[in-house]
């Protein structure tokens, strides 16, 4: 599958994270991507198509479940693998 492409769960949101190592720094630069022009020059930037934050280096979070203590759990699919397949089986 694609970032945002089928093969996806009915109402799931598409939230990318991208880390970059670049000479961009703000938020205003990554909003100033141009992703498309056309022969007239117009433009459409990133920020036309995303909503652009800075996050913090570290995203260490205390989980509750059912107001027990709970942990998180991250999944990466492999070459391969099948998104709707995982999400059942996890």
């Amino acid at each position: 599958g694609q970032l945002g492409a089928a093969p996806a769960q009915k109402g799931q949101l598409l939230n990318a994270t991208i880390s970059s190592a670049s000479r961009l720094s703000s938020v205003a630069e990554f909003q100033n991507i141009i992703l498309k022009s056309d022969a007239s020059g117009a433009n459409v930037y990133l920020r036309d198509v995303a909503r652009i934050e800075r996050g913090a280096e570290s995203y260490d979070i205390q989980g509750q479940y059912n107001g027990l203590p709970a942990s998180g759990l991250g999944i990466s699919l492999g070459t391969g693998a099948n998104a709707l397949e995982t999400a059942a089986a996890v």
